[in-house]
């Protein structure tokens, strides 16, 4: 097959050109197909366009132009450099490009691979800092997720990359790959050992085996469950009991982050419960974040210490806007279960709350269920949406902030309403009006000026509230609620 191939030569000695590395690939960028819309591979390959090869300092090594296939080969002298990933692609053209991390002689050059770079560049780490099979892995799990968004109408690689930065998987995965293979120890293998050794414990825990329980913890284990701390043989009586309370229905735990450093290892998983009572059969779920200290011995990696995890609002400014973009790294304070059903049917649940925080405001997110997406034809979902922060001390009357953000589906509005219980006794209430909230698709963004929750300490209770509004003729949508969280504007 012919290439259209601009290279740069280097040459040594009597004109013998010396090439140590080769990569060759496919840039997709166009716009997909009619009826092949969903995931990177939809994405039509380009020709004519510019690819070059540079070091991560910007040195310049060789140039190529892609052929009517989209493909290009790039030829050129590493030098002293032997990881590919010390090596950046970039395609570009004319006010558009994308880039890629080097992982080896066959490198795609797509939208997947841009946010890639994007995010190893805000992360503060070098790219060499990623081995070739990490970026591999990265890019492999994210064109898994890919696979579930529609390019449809999709005309440049930037709208191409915002598409994905805004699906509430695809962002936060990025995130979490990220920042679980940016530091050295955290390699593939490392990181496959530490998840098969959580998920194994979480297994004999559902399965009500003790003694497997046993294999994954040492002796001076501490698991706090709720508000109460079980040692070695204290948490083996406890998966006893709670199985003989309950049916497990279903336990399902993901790994999300991963950091390693020598023989000790942090492993933050999100945890999803569902159980039935064996005596009344009452059904509770119940999610949480929970960070699980890990200690290798003898070869071995062993359970410490799990706790939940506190959530200490991120220090980052967001534009609420309804553009999730900015979310990128932050992992929400509260994930649920998506479905759950009700006296009134099956209705989707909020299915996570996130917080961010700068020196004048507090930013918060909802995520909806697909069952809130929006009808006739609308891109954003109508309804009343709410964040209530409140004291915890039982008053459910005063103490609490609430913001409410009403959506019409073209118009809206975001309120305040603060309540505070005086020292004699009396309750101040006051309300606000606010300029900046933001609705998309799935998603609402709220902003809430510091200086209006001032009065609300450090570990505030918070919970969010989605009433649908309905179109006419439309049944009738329910609220429904997440469960309390609690965050922490500073770390205690």
């Amino acid at each position: 097959m012919k290439k259209l191939i601009l290279i740069i030569l280097c040459v040594i000695g009597m004109g013998t050109a010396a090439y140590s590395k080769e990569i060759a690939g496919v840039v997709r960028w166009g716009a997909p197909e009619p009826g092949e819309t969903e995931g990177i591979g939809s994405l039509s390959a380009v020709a004519g366009i510019d690819v070059s090869v540079t070091t991560t300092d910007g040195t310049a090594l060789a140039t190529a132009v892609t052929d009517e296939n989209g493909e290009y080969v790039l030829q050129f002298d590493s030098g002293e450099s032997a990881a590919y990933t010390d090596f950046i692609l970039e395609a570009a053209t004319t006010g558009a490009r994308l880039r890629a991390v080097a992982d080896g002689p066959h490198v795609d050059i797509d939208p997947v691979s841009e946010v890639i770079v994007e995010q190893v560049i805000k992360s503060g780490s070098p790219t060499n800092s990623f081995t070739a099979d990490e970026i591999r892995l990265i890019n492999k799990e994210l064109a898994t997720l890919a696979a579930n968004v529609d390019f449809q109408g999709v005309e440049t690689p930037s709208a191409a990359v915002a598409l994905l930065l805004n699906d509430k998987n695809f962002s936060l995965s990025l995130g979490d790959l990220i920042n679980t293979y940016s530091t050295e120890g955290d390699t593939v293998v490392e990181v496959n050992d530490l998840k098969s050794m959580i998920t194994k414990f979480i297994a004999a825990f559902t399965n009500n085996d003790p003694s497997g329980v046993a294999d994954y913890i040492t002796n001076d284990v501490q698991i706090i469950v709720g508000d109460k701390v079980y040692d070695y043989n204290g948490i083996q009586k406890f998966i006893e009991e709670i199985n003989r309370k309950f049916e497990m229905n279903k336990f399902d735990v993901e790994c999300a982050r991963v950091r390693v450093d020598g023989d000790s290892a942090e492993v933050e998983t999100s945890e999803k419960l569902l159980l039935t009572s064996r005596a009344g059969g009452e059904v509770t779920s119940d999610s949480w974040n929970m960070i699980n200290t890990v200690r290798r011995i003898g070869g071995k990696w062993r359970l410490v210490d799990r706790k939940r995890k506190k959530c200490v609002v991120a220090k980052r400014s967001i534009t609420p806007d309804g553009d999730i973009s900015d979310w990128v790294g932050i992992r929400p304070c509260l994930i649920q279960k998506p479905v759950v059903k009700g006296g009134s049917g099956v209705w989707g649940r909020i299915e996570s709350l996130y917080f961010a925080r700068d020196e004048m405001y507090l930013y918060w997110r909802m995520d909806l269920p697909r069952t809130a997406a929006a009808s006739n034809g609308e891109k954003t979902s109508r309804g009343l949406y709410s964040l209530t922060l409140k004291n915890d001390t039982g008053d459910e009357g005063c103490d609490h902030f609430i913001n409410m953000i009403v959506y019409e589906g073209v118009q809206g509005a975001s309120l305040g309403e603060s309540c505070i219980r005086g020292a004699d006794n009396t309750k101040k209430e006051a309300t606000y009006t606010y300029e900046k909230y933001g609705v998309g698709k799935l998603t609402v963004e709220g902003r809430v000026p510091l200086d209006d929750i001032g009065y609300l300490p450090n570990g505030v209770i918070a919970f969010g509230a989605y009433k649908g509004k309905t179109h006419t003729g439309e049944k009738e949508k329910p609220t429904v609620y997440t469960d309390d969280t609690q965050i922490f504007f500073t770390p205690e």
